[in-house]
């Protein structure tokens, strides 16, 4: 990606520039994810919470839904106050609300327990749920919130069950 630390951008343009320039070609190198790298929140809430084999912690949301990289990629969230599975006191798998099997966000640990109501927030998600998000058993799209001058919070695209049916 062209915003990594270790990315050989001036190499890479004077390649593409050779190349052009050998055979009188227009080459058009598209940013991809570093227009939004490192921007982006997707928050999630914890509905439920069960215990099989680790507690899972069932969220309002859904990976296949909202993240679906990280269900079809070897792509995994950075959450804010969590980390690695078994490095703080308490693991969780966090599981989309969907009927889908593998609806996983993937397993995390805290230092405080999670609750029902507890705020899942994870980052760098917006070259995921802006343009990869869909409906799937009757979960909503994403709300995309942007937050202005003074921290206030302006809603900016809301879906609900309409937007559904506009669909179908």
């Amino acid at each position: 990606m062209f915003c990594d630390e270790d990315y050989k951008l001036h190499e890479s343009i004077e390649l593409i520039n050779r190349i052009q320039n050998k055979y009188n070609l227009k080459i058009i190198a598209e940013p991809c994810e570093a227009v939004v790298s490192e921007a982006g929140y997707f928050v999630a809430t914890v509905t439920d919470i069960v215990y099989n084999n680790i507690y899972t912690a069932i969220l309002d949301a859904s990976a296949i839904c909202h993240l679906p990289d990280i269900i079809h990629s070897p792509y995994r969230c950075e959450i804010i106050n969590g980390t690695q599975p078994h490095v703080k006191k308490y693991t969780y798998r966090l599981a989309g609300s969907t009927c889908y099997a593998g609806d996983i966000f993937g397993d995390y640990s805290f230092d405080t327990p999670l609750d029902i109501g507890s705020k899942i927030i994870f980052c760098d998600t917006a070259p995921y749920s802006m343009v990869k998000s869909n409906i799937f058993n009757g979960i909503p799209l994403p709300s995309y919130i942007s937050i202005r001058k003074g921290q206030a919070f302006c809603i900016e695209k809301q879906y609900d069950y309409n937007t559904f049916l506009s669909l179908i």
